[in-house]
């Protein structure tokens, strides 16, 4: 069953078919609240109210872009909203290797730095960039998004998104390398 059917038949007053949306995509949306969060147990609660949004807020899905990237919207505005309503910045709260570390093994930002940083430090140099850089960059690498998708969540034209990317990826590397790596 497609995203678009499962919608249909929760519109159509079948609430349990919302489920099947919740399994497809919970992890995806606990792994981008935990990047903005940096907190697992508030990423959950995050998550929670990101599912009870989108639920809420089903009907005004259009079907012009696909589901995943509106549910990756209701995320990224219920992350922001999140943080203004506790009155927190996406800060670093956990060293590399604590408990509760948000590194992934499977993540990459891209092969060559890498290869010639040290993973640790690009993780943690990613941490530290402002949050309208840091977002562009854990969308495109870490979410593997598209700039159409990315503009989409950030209200952004597929240009600035690229714009944007760009002066990330060049602050990265000038932290970077202003740390001796």
């Amino acid at each position: 069953m497609t995203d678009q059917e499962i919608i249909d038949c929760v519109l159509g007053g079948d609430r349990e078919a919302f489920g099947e949306l919740v399994r497809r995509y919970q992890d995806a949306v606990y792994r981008m609240a935990l990047r903005r969060i940096r907190s697992e147990r508030d990423a959950e609660d995050v998550a929670q109210e990101v599912f009870l949004n989108a639920y809420r807020r089903l009907a005004t899905f259009e079907g012009n872009a696909q589901f995943a990237t509106w549910l990756y919207r209701v995320t990224f505005n219920t992350c922001i909203d999140w943080m203004r309503k506790a009155r927190r910045a996406p800060a670093q709260q956990f060293a590399p290797g604590q408990e509760g570390d948000i590194v992934d093994s499977r993540i990459n930002i891209t092969d060559d730095m890498y290869a010639e940083y040290d993973r640790n430090l690009v993780e943690a140099a990613v941490g530290k960039l402002a949050w309208r850089y840091r977002h562009v960059i854990e969308l495109y690498y870490f979410e593997q998004l598209s700039y159409a998708e990315i503009g989409t969540i950030v209200g952004m034209s597929e240009k600035g998104v690229e714009s944007r990317l760009y002066r990330a990826r060049r602050l990265l590397r000038r932290a970077l390398e202003a740390r001796g790596a």
